[in-house]
């Protein structure tokens, strides 16, 4: 049933994602839409930077022991939030003294990472408890609270402030719902509520500084797409596919990571799981060219692009879920996290060094770091990959180098 929940709940994601992204490209001006891409970026940058030690804390500490650490975890989640509150309200108040609409946006982001996390981490409570029925009840809390907001902004014609804030209130409205089906019954309340650990052990700290530089990394893509000359509607194609193509990869991950664990430490062949990303891969990139051919049909209206830009797009996203949603899960069971924040860091810098030196456009330089980073996961757990994948692991080599090279000789 679990599997069922948990489906219905990306399924539902990456419908509203396509009809919320269809939405602003229409209704925006192309810088408007520009500023408005760049602020969703940035909120969740700022969302891992606070809060994303958090999550990874609620999800490896509390499953098993859910009930006797979730009252102590509340208290630090509540000096968690008292802090970066106090920020956004003094920055709010300092907003109001200048009158600007830069920083009128630049709150509403503050605010938007505020409720996103607040979201995010009712998910991580409920997942640790293993409770995905309500896990979907809030997420449809969200959709639906979100599709009824995204009619007003309609209406009204908003801009991008209507947009922040409306998908803030979204992410607020179930949030509230995600904790309160997370509390533990009453009879828990006096016993462990005192309850001490320490939350700043190398791992959390390791793997919080990957995903913020994996959300520095597509802040700074979509930033450098101002230095390249007519290739403006990349934006609004990178949101529609990375939103609704990364659904695919987040719901293996979610249905199938608690298997892969059980499997590796068991030592079994983990070889029929890579099937499920293997296939959202393909099946990413031929969505995309199916929403490529119905541009301008259906309401459906997207700025004109060519095919092998929607290719290069969708094959870049592919390596990027393959690689987090699957790959990862090597330097995960190695406890390698060192490794894994390192193999980030080292992708970036490199595709860095290609923009400023190389001649490339936006395209390439998006496969060459996604390519990087595939590569570069491979060839560091090359050893555990084949013992863990035998047969699968050949099969995974010869996709991935398919993928890379055909897409990369598409652009070009």
């Amino acid at each position: 049933m679990d599997k069922v929940y948990v489906g219905l709940v990306f399924i539902l994601n990456g419908v509203v994602s396509l009809f919320a992204v269809n939405l602003a490209v229409n209704i925006m001006e192309a810088n408007d839409y520009y500023l408005y891409s760049i602020a969703l970026t940035a909120a969740s940058l700022l969302n891992a930077v606070f809060f994303q030690w958090l999550r990874i804390y609620l999800l490896r500490e509390l499953p098993g022991k859910y009930k006797m650490l979730y009252f102590g975890s509340i208290k630090i989640i509540r000096r968690t939030y008292l802090f970066y509150f106090i920020s956004v309200a003094l920055s709010g108040l300092l907003i109001l003294y200048l009158k600007n609409d830069f920083y009128a946006v630049a709150f509403a982001v503050a605010v938007l990472a505020l409720f996103q996390s607040y979201f995010e981490i009712g998910v991580a409570l409920l997942r640790s408890w293993q409770k995905l029925k309500f896990f979907f009840f809030g997420s449809l809390v969200r959709n639906v609270t979100w599709l009824l907001l995204l009619a007003l902004v309609f209406l009204v014609k908003g801009g991008v402030l209507y947009f922040l804030i409306f998908f803030a209130i979204a992410y607020g409205v179930a949030g509230v719902v995600l904790h309160y089906f997370a509390k533990p019954s009453g009879e828990y309340l006096s016993k462990f509520e005192d309850v001490k650990y320490n939350i700043f052990g190398n791992h959390i700290v390791y793997l919080s500084v990957s995903v913020v530089i994996s959300f520095l990394s597509l802040l700074l893509l979509k930033l450098s797409v101002s230095e390249f000359t007519g290739e403006s509607q990349f934006i609004a194609w990178f949101d529609l596919i990375y939103l609704v193509g990364i659904t695919p990869f987040l719901a293996v991950n979610y249905l199938y990571q608690t298997r892969m664990v059980v499997l590796y430490n068991a030592g079994g062949d983990m070889g029929r799981l890579v099937f499920y990303p293997l296939i959202c891969t393909v099946v990413v990139v031929v969505f995309s060219v199916f929403l490529y051919f119905i541009n301008g049909y259906f309401y459906f209206r997207f700025p004109e692009i060519e095919l092998q830009n929607v290719v290069a797009i969708s094959s870049a996203i592919s390596l990027l879920g393959f690689k987090q949603n699957w790959l990862d899960h090597a330097f995960y069971l190695k406890r390698d996290y060192k490794g894994l924040m390192l193999s980030v860091l080292l992708a970036l810098s490199i595709s860095l060094l290609a923009y400023l030196f190389l001649n490339v456009s936006i395209y390439q330089l998006m496969i060459i770091y996604t390519s990087l980073l595939v590569c570069i996961s491979i060839a560091t757990n090359i050893k555990f990959i084949r013992q863990s994948f035998s047969f699968w692991f050949t099969i995974l080599i010869v996709s991935m180098l398919i993928f890379i090279g055909g897409a990369s000789a598409f652009v070009s």
